[in-house]
């Protein structure tokens, strides 16, 4: 990332960690989860739904209890893939990561702050989890994120940029949690 991007993205950044993200309308929404679907589903109830709706699971992933079944392939835009994390064969968690192969890191900041201003708008000001910029040789590195909490479930939204001389990599992720 060019120093005067990297500047300008952190100052947009500290403008919204410092109190200006927008005033709510109304009362905030509660925090269902997404896609229409319910806490506490289990895994073959996600994956009836993912069959009727022809969205193939493309990795499963089975640890003790928990269990995580991955899917990419679906129509949202700007969606490359969601993962369900199963507790006790009880589905709590989805987390969705976001972008594009065209996206820049400049690109992945914008909608990052975007998707930002819209969970302040819904769900109240989002309360910052952490912010870190680091460099290490010529690695430099930037970690970003929020967390909403209302009734039904909380939202955490995570952006890590890395950037070196070799390229740049971003990961943009949106993990809805049950109560």
């Amino acid at each position: 990332m060019k120093p005067a991007r990297g500047r300008a993205l952190l100052a947009l950044l500290c403008l919204f960690v410092w109190g200006m993200a927008p005033a709510r309308s109304k009362e905030p929404e509660p925090i269902l989860a997404p896609f229409g679907m319910s806490w506490g589903l289990a895994p073959d109830d996600i994956e009836e739904i993912l069959r009727e709706t022809k969205i193939p699971v493309s990795a499963r992933e089975q640890e003790g209890s928990n269990l995580s079944i991955e899917v990419t392939g679906l129509r949202q835009k700007n969606l490359l893939r969601a993962i369900f994390h199963f507790e006790d064969v009880v589905f709590c968690e989805l987390e969705i990561q976001l972008g594009r192969a065209e996206w820049t890191t400049a690109d992945y900041s914008r909608y990052f702050l975007e998707t930002k201003k819209v969970l302040d708008v819904r769900y109240g000001r989002g309360f910052p989890l952490v912010i870190e910029k680091s460099k290490e040789g010529n690695l430099d590195t930037f970690f970003v994120g929020y967390y909403w909490s209302q009734f039904g479930g909380n939202i955490r939204l995570f952006l890590f940029q890395a950037s070196s001389p070799a390229g740049e990599i971003s990961l943009l992720s949106q993990h809805y949690r049950a109560f």
